[in-house]
C-alpha cells in the first residue's frame, strides 16, 4: 500500500503563536522499510527545520539505527528577553533489552546562538550573548509495560536519560532525567493517568548556561505560560530556568 505521506497544519500555540506545519514522511523507503521525513514550522515564535532517516533492522540485527538534522529559531523576547537559534545534527541507535526494556544511544553536535538580547534583560543573560558549541553524548532507557503506545488505558511506562556535553565544543554538564507514568481505567471509557519527571543538571567546571537550563510551563504545566515557573531575575522578570526541575499531572480523560 502507499505508505508516503503529506500533512498540512495550521493553529494556535501559546507557546508559539500562530504557526503553520509541513510535514512530508515516506515510511517504506525504495521498499527497504525505512522511514525519510522532512518537517517545516513556520510560527510567530518559532521556525524550524528537521530532517530525519531512520532504518528499523540496521546490518540484519534488531536495532534500529538513524540520524537527524536540525535548524531552530525562537523568540524569547517575552519570557527571557533574548532569541536563539540552534543547528545541528544527530546520530541514534537503540535496541530491545527484553520486551519491555529498551535501550538507546546518541550522539550530537550543536551550534546554539543568543542574540538580539534586550537592553533591559537581566545581567545574567547579558553575559551570554555569543555562540556555544555543544558535542553531546546521550544514554535512554525506556521499561513500558502499557497497553497500548498511543492510547494507553492500563500499565506504566518509566523513562531515563542522560547527557554528557564536553567531548569537544566549550559546553560542560551532565543532565539526568527520570519520569514516569501510571495509567488506569476507572471505568470504561475512562482512563485515569498519573505522570512525574524530575532533573538535574550539573555544570563540569563551569555555570551552566541558559539555553541548557531547565523551563517549566506551558506544555509542560497547564495553567502556566511558557517558562512561567522557576526562578526570574527580580528587577527585568526574565526566566532565567533552573538547574533542578520535578512536576507531576493528574488527567482524566473520557
Amino acid at each position: 500500500k502507499s505508505t508516503g505521506s503529506l500533512n498540512l497544519g495550521f493553529g494556535y500555540s501559546t507557546s508559539a503563536g500562530p504557526l503553520m506545519d509541513v510535514t512530508l514522511r515516506e515510511r517504506n523507503l525504495l521498499g527497504q522499510g525505512q522511514s525519510l521525513s522532512a518537517a517545516f514550522t513556520l510560527a510567530a515564535e518559532k521556525s524550524s527545520i528537521n530532517l530525519s532517516f531512520t532504518e528499523p533492522f540496521f546490518m540484519n540485527r534488531e536495532v534500529s539505527a538513524g540520524f537527524d538534522l536540525f535548524h531552530t529559531r525562537r523568540d524569547f523576547q517575552d519570557s527571557r528577553s533574548f532569541d536563539s537559534q540552534n543547528t545541528g545534527f544527530g546520530v541514534r541507535a537503540g535496541f530491545p533489552l527484553s520486551e519491555a526494556l529498551r535501550q538507546t544511544w546518541e550522539y550530537g553536535f550543536d551550534v546554539a546562538e543568543v542574540e538580539n538580547i534586550s537592553s533591559a534583560a537581566s545581567t545574567l543573560i547579558k553575559e551570554q550573548e555569543g555562540t556555544r558549541y555543544a558535542s553531546t553524548v546521550k544514554h535512554g532507557l525506556l521499561y513500558d509495560l502499557r497497553d497500548s503506545k498511543l492510547f494507553p488505558t492500563e500499565g506504566y511506562v518509566t523513562r531515563l536519560s542522560n547527557a554528557l556535553a564536553g567531548l569537544g565544543g566549550n559546553v560542560f554538564y551532565l543532565r539526568n532525567v527520570v519520569s514516569g507514568a501510571q495509567h488506569y481505567s476507572p471505568a470504561k471509557d475512562w482512563v485515569l493517568s498519573v505522570s512525574t519527571r524530575a532533573g538535574h543538571i550539573l555544570g563540569l567546571g563551569e555555570d551552566v548556561q541558559i539555553v541548557d537550563r531547565f523551563f517549566l510551563g506551558g506544555g509542560t504545566l497547564r495553567g502556566f505560560a511558557s517558562a512561567g515557573v522557576g526562578p526570574r531575575d527580580q528587577r527585568t522578570k526574565d526566566s532565567l530556568g533552573g538547574e533542578w526541575i520535578y512536576n507531576g499531572t493528574v488527567e482524566l480523560r473520557l
